[in-house]
């Protein structure tokens, strides 16, 4: 289960993901762009911050439960240290 984690500055929401998954969806994605023809689009940069204010993911705090609404969508990004052995 992944952990979630808030955004200190605007309070929104988001699951941590190990970066080793962050990487592996940055390069399916840029795949599949770039066999459409399309710009590789995606970066570790858009994974490590907020997908509200863009604040750096380095400050987010650990969630609690009642922050983010029931069924509420969240985005990934990578929370340094989050999985850490």
């Amino acid at each position: 289960m992944y952990k979630t984690f808030k955004c200190p500055a605007c309070g929104w929401v988001h699951v941590a993901i190990p970066l080793s998954v962050a990487e592996a969806q940055i390069c399916v994605a840029n795949s599949y762009l770039a066999s459409e023809g399309l710009a590789r689009t995606e970066t570790l940069e858009n994974y490590s911050r907020c997908f509200r204010c863009k604040a750096s993911s380095a400050t987010f705090v650990p969630a609690e439960k009642g922050d983010a609404p029931a069924g509420a969508t969240l985005q990934a990004v990578v929370v340094p240290g989050a999985y850490q052995c």
